[in-house]
């Protein structure tokens, strides 16, 4: 209660000059013309239409808007993310398999990456090994497994989609990691279809 009669003595003072204020104004309207009180209530109920649209209407319509123009981009992102993630699923699947693997060479790899028209500026390919969580089983406690990491700068996704299943297809090459993004332009701007990051390749375990 204290509270209350504190909060109420702070603000009476306010309340009396509002209330002076109210009655000032209601007593120079009350003194204008009709045709000036017609003209003023419009631009008051025009100012209120005003301040409730840039407070409630206006943040959500702009909301609204950016999600419509963002959603096409959203969904091709996802789109190509999902099918990514299947095809490295099908591609380990595949490589899995019980037929012998034959690692290929550096310039197999080059020859088959420009057959499905993926230039040489938009690749890089090398050697390496493979971590061991990421090599097979039956290979964990031998020599360390041989890898080739596949770098891609602005690649096309179909065509390295493409790639990837000759390559599991002849050689029995499975994904071993990827870390892969949507290709971006120098402002920032992503570039559809295209992709940027490394993947990791290792031959399938021989039976």
């Amino acid at each position: 209660m204290t509270t209350l009669a504190s909060l109420r003595d702070t603000l009476a003072p306010w309340a009396r000059r509002g209330a002076a204020w109210r009655q000032r104004a209601a007593a120079w309207y009350e003194q204008r013309p009709p045709r000036e009180q017609r003209l003023l209530a419009a631009a008051g109920a025009l100012l209120a239409a005003a301040c409730v649209f840039l407070v409630l209407v206006e943040p959500a319509w702009s909301t609204m808007t950016r999600a419509r123009q963002e959603l096409p981009a959203l969904r091709a992102q996802a789109a190509t993310v999902a099918d990514l993630t299947a095809q490295v699923r099908a591609l380990r699947r595949q490589g899995a398999g019980d037929a012998a693997a034959v690692t290929p060479t550096p310039a197999e790899l080059a020859a088959s990456l420009q057959r499905e028209g993926l230039p040489e500026d938009s690749w890089t390919l090398s050697e390496g090994t493979a971590p061991s969580s990421a090599a097979p089983a039956a290979r964990q406690s031998a020599a360390p497994t041989p890898a080739i990491a596949l770098t891609l700068r602005e690649a096309s996704s179909a065509a390295v989609f493409r790639w990837l299943d000759t390559a599991a297809r002849d050689w029995r090459l499975s994904v071993a990691s990827a870390e892969l993004a949507r290709a971006k332009h120098p402002t920032g701007r992503r570039l559809p279809g295209r992709l940027t990051g490394t993947l990791t390749l290792i031959p399938a375990a021989r039976p």
